[in-house]
């Protein structure tokens, strides 16, 4: 939500004013503001509030007068802001980003968009704000990846299947009986059509003859959303089929 305060046309050059504001997990307002140069251009960011108030004077230019009226104008702005983020907050439940990690082989990749491509082209990555770590290179780039590396992915899913990476480790160890590996928390979980979600990909069960908790077995007609799991896939017809699926003990809750 991006919204434009009062303009005050004096000086040049132009300089933004903007006002950064987001829920934590606690569902605290943390905000903070800080001025840019004129060539400055706001960019869009997930799961975050913006209120941008675009003015024509720099800071170091202000009269007494003229900071007075812009710390006034602050003032009220945050005190609006907060007030709604607040009823919104109230309103809406938090968005729970879809987290976890994966392992999978390059099938393709795109160095002018950053991504990648694994598991035949299933699973998507975007590795714009991505941390890349490739043994034996120093300050490595897109471009020290090639289609065939097997490779770790840590991020999250967001609102789509595209999975938004924080970090990608090249080498890492994948066995040959599968063409990827997930660990993450389950979502959109189906018995009936034997499917679940793991970091935003949708992955066939039904090959599942049992699921691994603790020291025994259970039937995935038992799953349920929000449990951490760690599966082994394969790609079969163009799916994601799961071979094996393992309850993490961070959710031993969910067998008491």
């Amino acid at each position: 939500m991006r919204i434009m305060g009062p303009c005050t046309a004096v000086k040049i050059p132009v300089w933004h004013l903007e006002f950064i504001c987001h829920f934590s997990a606690n569902r605290k307002l943390d905000w903070k503001y800080k001025t840019f140069g004129s060539d400055y251009k706001p960019k869009p960011a997930k799961y975050w509030f913006y209120l941008t108030c675009k003015t024509n004077i720099k800071k170091t230019f202000l009269t007494k007068g003229e900071k007075s009226m812009l710390t006034h104008m602050k003032r009220i702005t945050l005190n609006t802001i907060i007030a709604g983020m607040f009823t919104l907050a109230a309103a809406f439940p938090l968005y729970a980003a879809k987290k976890g990690a994966m392992v999978g082989k390059i099938s393709s990749l795109d160095e002018t968009n950053e991504t990648i491509m694994l598991m035949d082209d299933l699973v998507e990555v975007n590795c714009i704000d991505a941390k890349l770590r490739i043994k034996g290179v120093d300050d490595p780039t897109l471009a020290d990846l090639k289609v065939g590396d097997t490779v770790k992915v840590k991020g999250d899913a967001g609102s789509s299947s595209v999975i938004e990476a924080s970090k990608v480790k090249e080498p890492v160890k994948l066995n040959k009986k599968y063409d990827g590996k997930f660990s993450g928390e389950t979502r959109q979980v189906n018995t009936s059509k034997k499917t679940f979600e793991l970091l935003g990909q949708e992955i066939d069960a039904s090959s599942l003859s049992s699921v691994t908790m603790s020291s025994r077995k259970i039937s995935f007609d038992n799953m349920v959303s929000g449990v951490q799991v760690y599966v082994n896939a394969s790609v079969k017809n163009g799916k994601l089929v799961a071979n094996t699926m393992e309850i993490s003990s961070k959710s031993c809750n969910f067998c008491h």
